[in-house]
């Protein structure tokens, strides 16, 4: 049954689909791209991508029109209430979800590495105030994109999401430098690259 799955949700398979019959080419689009990073990033890269796709084919349909010199044929209907309405509609929450993926991966990016997050150091790596940082866990959370929960003022993370192990390549081994911080003196090693408190007093090192 999984080598089925696989076979059926490759990109060959997709791009025939595709060209034979379309939606079903959507639906194994949305499956290959739910299983390898998670279903919230594949209702958004569907919607975008649906979206703009019909607002292509409407505008197509609206040249037909133009070409016959006929603006009210069976053409103009189809055009814009089948696809160009549609169309747009899809891409604005697809383009909206979209950047919100954005923000989510820097998010990401700094807790990705960390079992334990303390909120406050989050918050001062971000840029943005406790309540603005602890809501986007929240939803991030809620939306199933990290498995942790929250306790006390940190972010105990159970393991990391599908959606961002691409950014996080454990096969390869990260460069390390020794850090001495500037608020209690104490010597930490940090990944160079990335963030890291010192754990002695909370203080965020580079």
């Amino acid at each position: 049954m999984e080598t089925l799955k696989k076979w059926s949700t490759s990109i060959i398979v997709i791009i025939l689909l595709f060209w034979i019959f379309f939606p079903l080419g959507f639906v194994l689009t949305y499956i290959r791209l739910k299983d390898k990073y998670g279903k919230y990033y594949a209702i958004t890269k569907i919607l975008f991508w649906t979206g703009l796709i019909w607002f292509c084919f409407g505008l197509f349909y609206l040249g037909i029109s133009i070409t016959e010199n006929n603006f009210f044929s069976e053409y103009l209907p189809s055009g814009i209430f089948v696809f160009i309405i549609p169309g747009i509609i899809c891409f604005f929450f697809g383009f909206k979800r979209n950047q919100k993926m954005k923000i989510y991966d820097k998010y990401m990016t700094y807790i990705l590495s960390r079992k334990k997050v303390k909120i406050d150091g989050l918050c001062n790596n971000m840029g943005v105030d406790y309540y603005t940082g602890l809501k986007m866990i929240e939803e991030m959370i809620s939306k199933g994109l990290i498995d942790g929960y929250l306790e006390d003022d940190e972010l105990i993370m159970k393991k990391n999401s599908q959606i961002f192990q691409q950014i996080d390549d454990t096969s390869k081994p990260k460069e390390t430098k020794i850090v001495k911080c500037k608020e209690c003196g104490a010597k930490n090693t940090v990944i160079i690259g990335q963030t890291k408190e010192c754990e002695y007093c909370g203080t965020l090192l580079q």
